[in-house]
């Protein structure tokens, strides 16, 4: 029997123009969201400018009555330069008590003040102590914002491979996905950089589930937290040494009916879909496709470029040794990239994989917008680019000229996104597992 199926499916213009509309009526929201940390940070500049922060803390020079007084806590604050804002931390860890006085001090701006700077002054582990500090001394303040906390702690441990505290964070995150939508997406994204399967499986399997039908989060992202779900569990499947089996095929079709695989579309096209995805990522098709398979106006490129993908991010596992979650996201960067090139290009370009190096300044812009949390996401850009274009000269899809062209162009890239680096490498940790 046929299953319910969408709409008809939308153009990649109708589909770019709607997705703009979409993220102008988000940024009202994260304005909302960020609107303290901006001011935070206003006013950080104009102290700069206007007068000398006292360097040394003596907390029994401190009045007893600024641990009973949360304005007074806050005139004493903005004395300090960070280092005595840190110490003025502890101090009040250790002497305000009363739950009464937390609630209205109100920490996030002052702990997130702190951490920021923590982290120009090249000492992030004492913004992160600070995080751990107020979320065992203070869990109701901490999980108040849980969601800005853990992001930034995420951040940090992930690199370390630090996987009881990282498995906290997710935690966090799985019993309230709804807090944040965008933060949500942005731990997604971290566990995805860092090829944390089995935390991407929990958080993107019980995210879709609170989701999927709620009116919190738009479509687009409903299928985005679907097709994590699935591939996580395609992903197990196809590297199981029980791969084939009676057994594993079973469970592997529970999983998937469980995360509503064929929820959309007829059965048989589900099905022709998960077949691709299962063989090409087994590295049992894709392999003969070749440049003409990929001119525009051929009825089949779009199936042409699913395929590809999917033996893209099985080159990525098999020969550059990165998880099929990451390769999976570097899939849907470069494709995402060329998909916009090829909806804005002139009739007379034929080929599909034509490299803009105008639009890749656009299309990196669009990840370090003040109001995205998608920054780190951008990161992985041109290194998912390098290896894209890469694999297709090394499948004769390109030639020499254009491997070529787009190497020099990432060259260019590549030095502001080194400046970036340098002023948030604590961040982007993972830049150093891709050298």
């Amino acid at each position: 029997m046929a299953k319910k199926t969408k709409n008809k499916r939308e153009t990649e213009k109708e589909r770019m123009e709607r997705e703009e509309r979409l993220v102008r009526k988000r940024e009202k929201k994260r304005a909302r969201n960020l609107a303290k940390k901006a001011a935070a940070e206003a006013a950080e500049m104009a102290k700069k400018v206007g007068g000398k922060k006292i360097e040394e803390f003596d907390v029994d020079a401190l009045s007893p009555d600024i641990f009973e007084d949360p304005s007074l806590w806050w005139e004493e604050f903005n004395k300090f330069n960070w280092a005595c804002e840190l110490e003025l931390f502890y101090a009040t860890f250790e002497k305000a008590g009363t739950e009464e006085f937390w609630e209205k001090l109100e920490p996030f701006e002052a702990v997130i003040e702190v951490l920021h700077r923590s982290t120009i002054a090249k000492r992030v582990e004492d913004g992160v102590k600070l995080l751990e500090t107020l979320k065992e001394q203070r869990p109701k303040q901490y999980m108040e914002y849980f969601q800005y906390y853990d992001c930034d702690l995420l951040y940090y441990y992930a690199p370390r491979n630090e996987d009881e505290r990282i498995d906290e964070l997710i935690g966090h995150f799985e019993k309230d996905p709804s807090r944040d939508v965008d933060k949500l997406f942005e731990v997604l994204d971290i566990l995805r950089i860092y090829g944390m399967a089995d935390g991407l499986d929990r958080l993107g399997t019980v995210s879709y589930h609170r989701f999927k039908c709620s009116d919190k989060i738009v479509p687009d992202g409903d299928d985005e937290l679907q097709h994590l779900a699935i591939f996580c569990s395609i992903r197990k499947y196809v590297a199981s040494p029980d791969y084939g089996t009676k057994e594993a095929e079973e469970e592997f079709h529970r999983e998937l009916e469980a995360r509503d695989f064929w929820r959309y579309g007829t059965e048989e096209e589900a099905d022709n879909k998960l077949q691709t995805m299962v063989l090409a990522l087994r590295g049992e098709t894709g392999g003969d496709l070749q440049r003409n398979d990929f001119l525009i106006s051929d009825d089949r490129c779009e199936d042409n470029v699913f395929l590809l993908g999917m033996a893209f991010v099985r080159y990525l596992y098999t020969e550059k040794s990165i998880e099929w979650v990451t390769g999976d996201l570097f899939r849907e960067l470069v494709l995402d990239y060329f998909a916009r090139v090829s909806a804005q290009s002139e009739p007379e370009v034929e080929f599909y994989f034509s490299f803009s190096k105008e639009y890749l300044d656009k299309y990196l812009l669009g990840f370090f917008g003040f109001l995205t949390f998608n920054d780190a996401k951008g990161m992985a850009v041109l290194k998912a680019m390098e290896y894209f274009t890469s694999f297709l000269h090394e499948r004769d899809i390109y030639d020499d000229q254009e491997l070529k062209d787009v190497k020099r162009t990432m060259q260019e890239f590549k030095k502001p996104l080194e400046k970036m680096y340098e002023k948030k490498s604590w961040k982007y940790g993972f830049m150093e597992m891709w050298e």
